[in-house]
């Protein structure tokens, strides 16, 4: 036991809230937590506004919720009052009780929380960051300074969002920058409140400067299906996961595409991935978390995973703070594998069929080029070989011109009609091996012609037997196969 010569207060500093400032948070995801302390309070409606005024310019929250009575109100702006470790209400998304005061101070350097319960007169609360003070002041505030019956209003001023303090002035005069700043916060919003925005029983509005914002659901663009649901037990909480497969691009309007999108022209493939949910709430999404590659091929796959908060798996999680990002244990990478895995792999098919699409989207605008050709006459039909069949040219190409028409007139003149017509004919089908054989001695005479890959493989598409439906969606995956090859050569 070592022996202890004095104790003394070592009490953080001041300086902690300049440190806590520098946490990590974006403007949306400061703005986003406050929101999750709206959400505690049963809201119907969440305004968020923003007023450009230069050096006065201030963001207020507000919402029409429960409101907090005058004790929990000064509580509120204590940093970690609560422990991490209280037990919380089903529907609480809180959990570190710093979130107020941090998200705050990163964007503002005051902090006003006015909030009024039902029946009962406002209280309102001022947390001056820019004093670097353990010190709080309880505000006078009218009888109006609520306008619902109960709710609460968070307001930033001597906002700081960027830390140029010559930069941030700038800001304020500049509206275009201004409205910047906005709009990356109505989109995230959309996104990490979506299912609080969709819930069919007590659904929240979100407004920001009064124009409300529409959910942007990561599974919700038309003709996306769901083809995997599991459940299964983690820390006493059961996890659900849902996988989601995209249409492919080619078969979205512009608007589904744009939707499924994000608005991003080129986002679309950025949206792939995992997308975890606490109590409805968007923690990280658009990733695979290390599990799978972020591809082309993958693009396809969105996976939901829901779970309810609690003190445990949150811990399991490593939930961070700012509640925007976890990682994940062994026992939840391995269900994750699976179900991604699947995901994947229905992926790669529906690319498959989006560049089959793609591909083929051509092909019907080119002749047909039959091995047989068929004139129908009143009562028969003459049927004779095609001798401009790309395969027949290239295989006669070295048969003299007169040789070679003797042999199209024996073949023609001496075809098995009466066999066929009385007997059921045996046909064998080419086998894989053969069927590229045939393909690539096309695609070489096409090239000797100065064809592309891309355009020659369209010929060869038109072109029997390739185009036969029993070889088609073979002859598509080799050509896709050789078209990707040439691409990577020329890289």
């Amino acid at each position: 036991m070592r022996e202890i010569i004095e104790s003394y207060a070592a009490e953080p500093s001041t300086n902690i809230i300049a440190v806590m400032a520098h946490s990590g948070y974006t403007l949306e995801s400061a703005i986003a937590d406050i929101v999750d302390n709206s959400l505690r309070v049963n809201p119907k409606r969440i305004d968020i506004n923003f007023h450009r005024e230069g050096a006065n310019s201030f963001v207020e929250i507000i919402d029409d919720g429960e409101g907090m009575n005058e004790e929990d109100l000064k509580h509120s702006i204590i940093y970690a009052y609560k422990s991490i470790e209280d037990e919380r209400s089903a529907e609480d998304i809180g959990r570190y009780s710093v979130g107020l005061n941090t998200a705050s101070s990163s964007f503002c350097g005051d902090l006003f929380v006015t909030s009024k319960q039902k029946d009962a007169r406002p209280h309102c609360v001022e947390m001056p960051f820019y004093k670097k003070e353990w010190k709080a002041n309880v505000i006078f505030c009218d009888e109006n300074a609520i306008k619902t019956q109960s709710g609460t209003v968070v307001r930033w001023e001597k906002l700081k969002f960027v830390k140029d303090e010559e930069k941030n002035k700038e800001l304020f005069e500049n509206p275009t920058a201004w409205a910047k700043r906005v709009t990356g916060v109505k989109k995230h919003l959309s996104k990490v409140f979506c299912f609080y925005m969709k819930r069919e029983k007590n659904p929240v509005k979100f407004y920001v400067n009064g124009v409300q914002l529409q959910p942007w659901d990561p599974f919700g663009t038309k003709g996306t299906q769901s083809n995997l649901n599991e459940k299964f037990v983690l820390c006493g909480q059961t996890i659900e996961i849902t996988n989601y497969l995209l249409p492919t691009k080619s078969t979205l309007s512009p608007e589904d595409l744009d939707y499924a999108s994000e608005g991003d022209p080129d986002g679309f493939a950025g949206k792939q991935g995992f997308y975890f949910y606490r109590n409805d709430r968007l923690i990280q999404g658009g990733t695979w978390m290390n599990l799978f590659n972020s591809s082309e091929e993958n693009q396809y796959s969105r996976i939901k995973i829901d779970f309810k908060a609690s003190q445990k798996i949150d811990s399991l999680l490593s939930l961070n703070f700012i509640k925007n990002s976890i990682s994940l244990p062994d026992e939840l990478a391995e269900k994750l594998k699976k179900c991604g895995k699947k995901g994947c792999t229905d992926s790669k098919k529906q690319r498959l069929t989006h560049k089959i699409g793609r591909l083929t989207k051509k092909t019907k605008q080119l002749n047909h080029s039959a091995v047989w050709t068929v004139t129908r006459y009143d009562q028969s039909v003459k049927i004779e070989i095609n001798p401009e069949h790309p395969l027949i040219k290239e295989y006669t190409k070295n048969v003299p011109p007169s040789d070679l028409k003797k042999l199209f007139s024996l073949i023609n003149k001496d075809i098995p009609t009466r066999e066929y017509t009385t007997l059921q004919p045996k046909i064998e089908e080419l086998s894989d091996s053969e069927l590229r054989a045939l393909i690539d001695d096309v695609l070489e005479r096409h090239s000797r012609e100065g064809l592309s890959i891309k355009e020659a493989s369209r010929k060869v598409l038109s072109t029997e037997p390739f185009s036969d439906q029993k070889y088609k969606t073979k002859a598509v995956a080799y050509l896709l196969e050789k078209i990707k090859e040439e691409e990577e050569e020329h890289e």
